[in-house]
C-alpha cells in the first residue's frame, strides 16, 4: 500500500527521501484503512523508514494488534535528489519524461526507474522468502510500487500508466511456480467520500 497523505502531497511538492510526516488527512486515511483491514489476517508489517510510511504502518499495526513494524530503508520512495522540496512543475519543466524515462543517465540527480525497479523487486522477493506463507502488509510509496508493478505485469501497469492514490492498497499473491498474481489493484474504497 501507499502511505497516507502529507502536506507536501496536498500542495504538490516532491518528497522523495525527504522525511515528511502525515497530515491530519493522512492520519485519518490510515485509520480508515486499518478498520477495513481488521479481519484480513495480516500477521506482519514492513514499512519504508520514512516518516509518512512508518506512521501509516504504525497506525495500522496498532489497530491490528501487531507489535512491531519492520522498518526497511530499501522500501523508500525514489530519490529525486536536488528536486526534493520543489514543486512538481519545476521537475516537469526540466525533465518532462522523468516518470517514464527508464534510464536518465549517470549524470542525473534522480534515481533511475531501472535502479528503482531492481531495488523494489529484490527487496520484495526477500520479504516473500522471509515471510513464507504469512499474510503481510508492505507500506511504501507511489513510485516504488509502480516500479514493482511494471516488473510483474510486463509493463501493463507502472510509471506513467497507474495512479497510486494515498492509502490505496493492492492484494498480490506469490507462488513459487507461477510467480506474482494481482488479485486487485489500488483499492481505496475504505476512504470516506466527501
Amino acid at each position: 500500500m501507499r502511505h497516507g497523505e502529507t502536506e507536501w502531497n496536498h500542495i504538490g511538492k516532491i518528497q522523495g527521501h525527504m522525511n515528511i510526516p502525515l497530515n491530519e488527512t493522512g492520519r485519518n486515511q490510515a485509520k480508515q484503512l486499518a478498520k477495513a483491514l481488521g479481519n484480513s489476517g495480516i500477521s506482519k508489517i514492513y514499512s519504508s523508514d520514512l516518516k509518512r510510511a512508518y506512521e501509516t504502518a504504525s497506525i495500522i499495526a496498532n489497530e491490528l494488534n501487531i507489535r512491531e513494524v519492520i522498518k526497511c530503508p530499501l522500501l523508500r520512495e525514489r530519490s529525486f535528489g536536488s528536486f526534493e522540496g520543489m514543486e512538481l512543475k519545476q521537475l516537469l519543466a526540466e525533465i518532462p519524461d522523468y516518470e517514464t524515462n527508464w534510464d536518465l543517465g549517470d549524470n542525473s540527480v534522480i534515481e533511475s526507474l531501472t535502479a528503482l525497479r531492481r531495488r523494489s523487486v529484490s527487496r520484495l522477493m526477500d520479504i516473500v522468502r522471509e515471510s513464507q506463507e504469512e499474510k503481510i502488509l508492505i507500506v511504501s510509496h507511489g513510485a516504488f510500487i509502480n516500479a514493482f508493478l511494471y516488473d510483474i505485469t510486463n509493463g501493463q501497469q507502472g510509471p506513467g500508466i497507474t495512479e497510486i492514490p494515498n492509502t490505496s492498497y493492492s492484494i498480490l499473491l506469490y507462488d513459487n511456480e507461477s510467480g506474482w498474481e494481482i488479485e486487485f489493484l489500488n483499492n481505496n474504497s475504505h476512504l470516506s467520500k466527501r
